[in-house]
């Protein structure tokens, strides 16, 4: 068995650019035809209002929208939450067609369709095989989690189509041109990613790393493109320091350790229920803040209150982090326990998308043993080093940040950011089975 996995190869397959173009033009209009066919029974035959695209947060990014088109600048609380690139992007889609969610959705659709085509085109220039790219743009546009988050109105579309468009630019400064203006490029839309989704914020650090290493006379780009991502950093966060009185990208990281992550671990320490221990943590938070409340003022309404999510005291930051971290240290081996769960829950199935939970978990684990498959063949060649810094590098920090940050929540757009990346892999085991009785010297190279 061993021996046979050992056999397991990927000659390199290119293709001219003209049939690269075709076949990145079918991979759009085909995406673009599912995630339609989602839009049209999601969005237009019942008339999904905002909370059927995406939960409690469509509503703030449609206020946050409304505030721009208002002239309000960033002034509003949310903003603390929220920063600007999606919010930025509606009130866009708003001025150029009206107030009209089903517009805004279709261009949503839009992006998940292109995400499909930046997913082909960076396998491509990683391994340098036509097929092993094209079948790992398809897995793309039929994976249960991006197709379920392409028809939203949430941040994550326009998020992984401006994060995927940067790694193009990046790989086209390390594989292609040495361009500075592939490197600024790569800044450009690596901010505005972040801007869509501030867990990003620490990525282009790792990535300039990689850079150097890969090719350490680029150090001089690898500053610009860190450069250029400081720009949209510190601006934000100082408006948030104007605002909010902190200099960060959110004001949310200690509210989701304490109410997610800290009420996860200690519901499941003391096997006591989820909505008691928010309650209890809600009374203790405001009781250490001394603001005291009552248990039955907040029994209906005890997470995701105002003071909490878009909070403008530091006070009440520094406090909430200290209680979320007190907690987490009470119970150790719960916060290691709810961490991996989180991790498994990653892929949970998506009950919006009509296809039975048991076949969404087979589906999900073939694809993450082939990714492991693909990984091992891409591993046995050093002209794909590349892949193998920027692969794992994906899948450990979304992965690792998300589980260690929300405990046992679960959405199937947590994992779109990386999971392009474990289609790469097992794409390229897909061809190294169905080729692996071929001869090498009869391959096109």
């Amino acid at each position: 068995m061993f021996a046979r996995l050992q056999n397991l190869t990927l000659v390199p397959e290119r293709a001219s650019s003209r049939r690269r173009f075709r076949d990145g033009l079918i991979l759009f209009l085909g995406s673009l035809a599912i995630l339609q066919l989602l839009f049209l029974f999601r969005v237009l035959i019942p008339h999904a209002g905002l909370r059927a695209l995406g939960g409690g947060d469509t509503f703030e990014y449609h206020e946050l929208a409304l505030s721009l088109l208002a002239g309000h600048g960033f002034s509003n609380q949310v903003f603390g939450l929220r920063p600007p690139t999606f919010p930025g992007f509606l009130a866009l889609v708003y001025t150029l067609a009206g107030e009209r969610i089903p517009i805004a959705v279709f261009y949503q659709v839009i992006f998940g369709a292109l995400t499909t085509v930046m997913v082909y085109k960076l396998a491509y220039r990683l391994l340098r095989h036509h097929t092993a790219s094209l079948i790992a743009g398809m897995l793309t546009a039929v994976e249960i989690g991006h197709i379920d988050t392409s028809v939203t109105m949430m941040s994550e579309p326009i998020h992984n189509f401006l994060l995927y468009l940067s790694l193009l630019f990046i790989t086209d400064l390390l594989l292609r041109r040495k361009s500075w203006g592939a490197a600024a490029a790569g800044g450009v839309t690596m901010g505005l990613a972040f801007l869509a989704r501030p867990i990003t914020v620490y990525l282009p650090l790792a990535i300039a790393l990689i850079m150097i290493i890969y090719q350490r006379r680029l150090w001089k780009h690898a500053l610009v493109f860190l450069l250029v991502c400081a720009i949209p950093f510190t601006a934000w966060s100082y408006r948030n320091l104007y605002y909010a009185d902190q200099f960060s990208m959110s004001s949310t990281t200690a509210y989701t350790l304490l109410f997610y992550k800290s009420v996860s671990v200690e519901s499941h320490a003391t096997h006591r229920d989820p909505e008691q221990v928010a309650i209890d943590t809600k009374l203790e938070l405001e009781r250490r803040l001394g603001h005291p409340v009552t248990r039955e003022s907040i029994a209906d309404y005890p997470v995701g209150r105002p003071e909490d999510l878009y909070t403008t005291d530091p006070v009440r930051q520094q406090v909430s982090m200290q209680f979320a971290m007190e907690r987490l240290r009470k119970y150790p081996a719960w916060s290691v326990i709810m961490t991996g769960v989180s991790l498994v829950r990653l892929f949970d199935p998506s009950p919006a998308i009509p296809i039975p939970a048991w076949l969404q978990i087979a589906i999900t684990g073939v694809e993450l043993l082939l990714a492991a498959l693909g990984l091992f063949v891409v591993g046995k060649q050093w002209r794909n080093r590349l892949l193998l810094m920027l692969g794992p590098l994906f899948v450990a920090y979304y992965a690792g940040l998300t589980a260690l940050v929300l405990g046992g929540l679960y959405h199937p757009r947590y994992h779109t950011p990386f999971m392009p990346f474990l289609l790469i892999f097992a794409a390229v085991a897909i061809v190294a089975i169905l080729r692996r009785g071929e001869n090498p010297g009869n391959r096109r190279s």
